[in-house]
């Protein structure tokens, strides 16, 4: 990610009651696009208190995608007004690999998987 001109626009946030391991700011704006959460087991698939704080800054900013590691897990799920997308870190990683390669050869953006 560190080659991606978007890497500089990608944050930790926190606050008094919860955590986003990864925030994606628009171009030019201030507001969030996308959130990110890192999860090295598939605990959050089945308890959604393990991502209440991910759920939380989504909801507030009114992003309708959070995106959550896993262990071993895909699945995709509705909780409340946010499509949450789980997907094992290998994919993930192996999906930011190839789109930083194809950032390099096209000049694209990056993007988060699907």
């Amino acid at each position: 990610m560190q080659l991606d001109k978007t890497a500089k626009r990608t944050y930790y946030a926190r606050w008094k009651s919860g955590e986003v391991d990864l925030v994606s700011i628009h171009h030019g704006k201030s507001e969030p696009q996308a959130a990110i959460e890192i999860k090295w087991s598939d605990l959050a698939l089945s308890d959604s208190r393990e991502i209440s704080g991910p759920l939380e800054f989504c909801e507030s900013r009114e992003l309708k995608k959070l995106w959550v590691t896993t262990k071993t897990a895909r699945k995709k799920k509705q909780i409340g007004n946010v499509e949450v997308s789980f997907n094992p870190t290998s994919v993930c990683c192996l999906h930011w690999g190839q789109s930083i390669v194809d950032i390099l050869t096209r000049n694209d953006d990056w993007s988060f998987p699907d």
